[in-house]
């Protein structure tokens, strides 16, 4: 295929691409099912990974395993990657649909969104 019919197959596509332009630009996270079971309790059940993830520098921000999946262990997980790290600009959740990670959306909100949404954020970064 040459370059030109490739642009112009392109062109047709929808693409939904984006990267962050800087450091701590856009996080992603979301769970991982482990593979193998854990005795807890005199239960078996399965961990789940929490990673966050630096768009562009692609390293993990954190990563913990979990029993379950609840907005608390993503705010708990959040709160750990901005302890490590700083705060995000932007968070977007990827890899998991969980109604955990999206009610924890709401319990976590950059402040460059509050700014823009006219409310006044607790969160202060002086690096925004």
């Amino acid at each position: 295929m040459t370059r030109d019919a490739a642009e112009a197959r392109l062109a047709t596509l929808e693409v939904r691409s984006y990267e962050a332009a800087h450091v701590g630009g856009l996080w992603h996270w979301g769970y991982h099912h482990g593979s193998r079971k854990v005795l807890t309790e005199n239960r078996l059940l399965t961990p789940h990974l929490l990673a966050i993830i630096d768009d562009y520098l692609r390293i993990l921000c954190y990563a913990q395993w979990y029993l379950a999946e609840t907005a608390e262990n993503v705010v708990h997980g959040l709160m750990q990657a901005m302890q490590k790290r700083g705060l995000p600009r932007q968070g977007a959740e990827r890899l998991s649909a969980g109604k955990s990670t999206r009610s924890s959306l709401t319990l976590y909100q950059p402040a460059s969104v509050a700014r823009t949404s006219g409310r006044k954020s607790a969160v202060r970064n002086s690096s925004v």
